[in-house]
Parts: structure tokens; C-alpha cells; sequence
């Protein structure tokens, strides 16, 4: 009796499950799993959302800074006035001049502001070669392109070509006019037509724009905003421009500032709308650092009014229920 017992009891422990049972409990961690993957993605989202403003904090302090040492905010790019205006140089952009203060002193020491951002040889650790090197706090990890930088190997019109440019998510407020025909307008240069106030935002050609030129306030006005990667002709770039913008190519100037309006479809939303406004992958909108230093979320949404307020920095309209 005893033995018969034993022998009950064995097959009972070594029972497993059966096929309905399997089947329940595969049903149930799938559900589970689509419950939970949604929640894990928007928590990563959120925290690369957070490293992204972060990174705009940073950039915002080091203009600040700059204003502190020399009065102005940087330039928007730095570009000369020679008659030869495919010779015109050093097209190197805001993310250049402010290399100092994110705590970039070597890299910014490296370079030579009397040649052009894309001159000298490949591999000879000259402007061409620095104008590819990666810089963490100009990259939000939200964006993440099929590839990790631009090239001009197969524009056409560079010797010696450009191989590698090191990619920005963040450009410059440079103004309401769309960028391939008046970028590269010089301070108080305008068109009567096209683009009545000239560059009326912050960065732009040899921008020189103080906090006390900025009468809408501060806390209005835009600095700088986000930008996802569209390609080796889109940018954006952190170090500049490929060429002089004021060659027939003012196109450029989109790699390093954001325009209100784009070519021929002037209606497109700036925001998350064309290629040479804001955008990001973030759902509904972008982050933008403030001239004052703070950074804010701006939903797509907005309107076009508002978003021209708060580009311009003398506009007297005063922009704070939107953003």
C-alpha cells in the first residue's frame, strides 16, 4: 500500500503543463509585453527628451557667456565681403564661436578663422578635417539618421571634396524671409518684397545682436531650436558652411539658421513642416532655447503669427500663451 502510495504521488510531482495551460499563459505575457512596451518607449523617449533640453541648457549658457566676454551674442556664421564672392571665407557658424564655452577650447583652438570652414586637405588635420568632428552636445539622441554625418564627396564643386560633416541637431533663429534667396543678407540689408525687416532675429551673417537689441525681451525671442538631420544638402552642421552662402548658394544658410518661410511653399508649418524651420522627433513639437537662457516646448501647432513674434527681436508683439 505503501509503495502504491509513492508511486501516485511521483507521477503527480512529475505532471507538467498542458497544451491549454502553455497556451494561457504565452496569451497572458503578450499581453502584458503590449501592455508595457508603449510605457517603456515613452519613458526612453522622455529621458532623451531630457538629454536633448539638457543639451539646450548648455547651449543657451554658453551663449550667455559669450555675451558676458564680448558684449554681443555669436554670429550666426562669420563671412567676409571680397569681390570675389566664391573666395569669401570662413563660413564657420555659431556652433564654432561658442566652442569655447561648452568646453570645446581645443577643438576651437585647432582651427584656422583665416581660411575658409572647408579648406585644406583631407587627412592633413586641417579646417576640412576638424569641420567632421563629432561634438555630444550638438547631437539629441532622439534623432538617429541612417547615417552619422553629411558628406560633399559627390556635390560637384569642392576641391579638395569634403568627405565627412559633423551633424547638428540645433540651429540658429535667423529670421522671417526663407533662406535660398535672402540667407545671406547682411545686418540691415532688405527686400521689399521677399523680406521687408532683413534678418530680425538673433543669429544670421555676421550677426552682432546684444541683449539690449532685443526689445520683445529675451524670454520671447528665440536663440536656438531643434532640427532633425535631412541629408547631406540639409544639414544641419554644427561648424558651419560648406561655402560662402552670398555665392548664389544662400540655400546654406538653412544648414545653420532656421527661417520662417521655405522656398516656393511659404504656407509649409516652421515647425515640423520644411526643411529649413524647426523639427524633431519628438511627438508634437520642439524644444527651443530662449535668448534668456531658459528652454521651452513648443507644440506644432502654434501659429504663424505667434512663431513670427517670437523670431523677431524687435517686432513689438509679445508672445507667452503659445509656448
Amino acid at each position: 500500500m505503501k509503495l502504491a502510495n509513492q508511486d501516485w504521488l511521483a507521477g503527480r510531482r512529475s505532471r507538467g503543463f498542458t497544451l491549454v495551460e502553455l497556451l494561457v499563459v504565452i496569451a497572458i505575457i503578450g499581453v502584458l509585453v503590449a501592455l508595457l512596451l508603449p510605457a517603456v518607449q515613452a519613458a526612453r523617449e522622455a529621458a532623451r527628451r531630457t538629454q536633448c533640453a539638457n543639451n539646450l541648457k548648455q547651449i543657451g549658457i554658453a551663449f550667455q557667456n559669450y555675451h558676458s566676454a564680448k558684449g554681443v551674442f555669436a554670429p550666426g556664421w562669420t563671412e567676409d565681403d571680397r569681390p570675389s564672392r566664391p573666395e569669401r571665407i570662413n563660413n564657420l557658424a555659431w556652433g564654432y564661436h561658442i566652442l569655447p564655452y561648452t568646453e570645446n577650447q581645443p577643438l576651437y583652438e585647432r582651427f584656422d578663422q583665416e581660411l575658409a570652414a572647408s579648406s585644406g586637405t583631407p587627412g592633413a588635420a586641417n579646417n576640412i578635417d576638424l569641420i567632421g568632428t563629432d561634438v555630444p552636445v550638438y547631437r539629441c539622441p532622439s534623432n538617429v539618421p541612417e547615417v552619422e554625418f553629411g558628406s560633399f564627396a559627390d556635390y560637384g564643386q569642392f576641391n579638395p571634396e569634403i568627405p565627412r560633416f559633423a551633424i547638428s541637431n540645433y540651429v540658429g533663429n535667423a529670421s522671417i524671409c526663407q533662406p535660398c534667396h535672402f540667407g545671406w543678407f547682411l545686418p540691415g540689408q532688405t527686400n521689399p518684397s521677399g523680406c521687408p525687416f532683413g534678418m530680425s532675429g538673433v543669429l544670421y551673417r555676421n550677426s552682432e545682436v546684444g541683449i539690449e537689441d532685443i526689445t520683445d525681451g529675451t524670454t520671447h525671442t528665440f536663440l536656438v531650436g531643434e532640427r532633425t538631420f535631412g541629408g547631406s544638402s540639409g544639414g544641419p552642421y554644427w561648424a558651419g558652411l560648406p561655402g560662402p552662402a552670398s555665392n548664389q548658394t544662400s540655400c546654406w544658410a538653412g544648414l545653420v539658421t532656421a527661417h520662417l518661410r521655405s522656398l516656393h511653399q511659404p504656407k509649409l508649418p516652421m515647425i515640423n513642416g520644411h526643411w529649413a524651420g524647426y523639427s524633431s522627433d519628438h511627438p508634437s513639437g520642439v524644444q527651443i532655447a530662449m535668448c534668456d537662457g531658459s528652454v521651452k516646448f513648443l507644440e506644432e501647432t502654434v501659429q504663424i503669427f505667434s512663431l513670427g513674434s517670437l523670431i523677431q527681436v524687435q517686432d513689438g508683439n509679445i508672445v507667452a500663451d503659445e509656448i
